[in-house]
Formats: C-alpha cells, structure tokens, sequence
C-alpha cells in the first residue's frame, strides 16, 4: 500500500508539472484532455486564435482554469469567431481518480456547452496519463460528445453524427522551457492529427504555435497562471 502511495503522488506531480488548457478548457494536450490538474490554488488563463477550415474565418477560444485542490479543477471557455456574430460557452470540470492502474494517473472530464446555431452539448471524458520518464509523458484519453451544430464541429472536429473519440498524445520537455506537443484523434470514422509548440517565456507566462486539423489551421497563443504553488 506504502508503495502504491508513493508511485501515485509521484505520477501526480509529473502529470501537474506542465498543466495547461486545451481549446475548450480543461487541462490536456491540445483539443485533448490529460489526467492532470491546474495547481491547488492557480488561476490559468489561455488565449489563442486559429483560422477554421479553409480559412474561412478565425476562431478565438478564451479559457479560464481553477486548481480546487490536487484532485479538481473546475473552468469556462468563451469562443467567438472574428467576422461572425456567433460564438459559444463553456464549463468544464476534471477529477483525478485514485487509480495508479498501469502505473498512470486517471481522470475523468465533464463539460457543458451552448451558444449559436447549436443545441446544448454534454461532453465526458476518460483520461489515463503516464509519465515514461523525466521528459516525455503520454496519454491515452476515451472522448464522448453529444454534439450537433457546424460552429462547434469547426472548432474541435466533432460532426453532427460523431458522438464518440478515441485519442493518443504525448508532451515532451526540456529543461530550457520548450515543449512539444503532438495528438491523434479518430473520430470514428474521421481521423486527424495535431501538433504544437511550446515555450516558457517566464514562470507564469507561456506561448504556443502549432496546427489542427492535420495542418489546415494555424494557430498562436498565450496561458498566464496566477497564484499556486507552481507560480510561487
């Protein structure tokens, strides 16, 4: 039991070390959500803004994340589109389960979204990280979303009909602040691939560039943590 402990806080604090939110708010890769949490008592605000397919028009998801405790965050997204009156919200929570199965830390998401041109959408997630070594992480995360609506599909890839994913990722870092940052995500039948970098300009202040939509979309962005043990 001793040892399980151990190997579970472990897993947790690796998974913890380089938090940040995805496109619609909970801590993950890219569009893929991770095991891991905001810091006990951080803020993390994230910015970003990307053309849709065939660059017809750029969206800008705006996420904000709370770190409740070591095992719950809890977090909102705004997206709007940069020519277009629509847009949508979003809030989200993560609990981390006390499971070290397969020598990885588990999560379970939730999230509920509404806005224009779209019903109300119910999303959950399962999520299983594991930290292979010092540097390079790995993910493993099962996607289920009630969806119906185009402006939502453009943003996360998900049709009217593609209720369930199935996603692989992985993060790797070094030790002079740059990350990178990579995602598979078969939407049963659709597929797509995503990629980003990631650079720690300060200890609270990091930037990302990268693509979605197997390279179709461009995009940039910023996450600033306020407070927390890992911004002190």
């Amino acid at each position: 039991m001793k040892k399980l402990l151990i190997l579970g806080f472990a897993v947790a604090l690796a998974c913890a070390a380089y938090a940040y939110p995805t496109f619609t708010g909970q801590t993950g890769l890219i569009s893929v959500p991770t095991a891991a949490v905001a810091p006990t008592g951080q803020i993390q605000v994230a910015a970003d803004w990307f053309y849709t397919f065939a660059d017809t028009d750029a969206i800008y998801p705006v996420r904000v994340l709370y770190g409740v405790n070591n095992q719950l965050e809890i977090g909102a997204a705004y997206m709007g589109m940069e020519s277009s009156s629509d847009h949508a919200w979003d809030i989200n929570a993560k609990y981390v389960l006390p499971l070290t199965f397969g020598q990885a830390q588990w999560a379970l998401g939730a999230s509920y979204t509404d806005g224009d041109n779209i019903d109300a959408i119910f999303g959950a997630s399962l999520a299983a990280t594991r930290a292979f070594n010092e540097t390079f992480k790995g993910t493993a995360s099962l996607m289920w979303n009630d969806r119906d609506g185009a402006f939502l599909a453009d943003i996360e890839g998900f049709g009217s009909e593609n209720q369930l994913a199935l996603a692989l990722g992985g993060e790797a870092n070094f030790d002079n602040g740059l990350s990178l940052v990579g995602e598979y995500i078969n939407f049963l039948p659709g597929a797509e691939i995503n990629m980003a970098a990631r650079y720690a300009l300060t200890s609270a202040l990091t930037a990302q560039a990268g693509f979605v939509f197997n390279t179709s979309s461009p995009f940039i962005g910023v996450s600033y943590n306020f407070g927390g043990a890992a911004a002190e």
